[in-house]
């Protein structure tokens, strides 16, 4: 249940799978209990341990979680929060060059953008009648 929230929802924080778990699947009417947080984070950690989702520190404290395995890059928007995969090529080369020049050994990398998400962009601006 938390691994089909966390593939539905695009990049989620364990609020966002929270949400989406007891609005979804868990019906207070029927005397079901809903699903707590800490559940929630339990699982993720397990998920994220087995490898099946991997979590990714998106700005503002704010930890999100993906179940997309291979090596990609993230754009986090910086108006609207999200965070969003971005089509471009890893680049394993920065593997080897972080090597040559830290004398270590790289297993991988992780970059996060930071700009203005397409949503964003797209977004037609309030009319003011000022």
């Amino acid at each position: 249940m938390v691994f089909d929230a966390v593939h539905a929802l695009e990049h989620p924080t364990a609020q966002e799978v929270y949400a989406y778990i007891n609005i979804r699947f868990c019906s207070l009417e029927e005397n079901e209990e809903s699903i707590g947080l800490g559940t929630i984070y339990r699982n993720l950690q397990v998920l994220e341990d087995e490898g099946s989702i991997v979590s990714l520190a998106a700005g503002r404290n704010a930890t999100r979680y993906d179940t997309r395995l291979d090596a990609h890059y993230h754009l986090l928007c910086v108006k609207c929060g999200r965070v969003r995969d971005l089509p471009v090529v890893y680049k394993h080369a920065f593997n080897l060059d972080a090597e040559k020049s830290g004398g270590c050994l790289i297993e991988s990398h992780s970059v996060l953008f930071k700009g203005v998400c397409n949503y964003c962009l797209e977004a037609k601006p309030a009319v003011s009648w000022k």
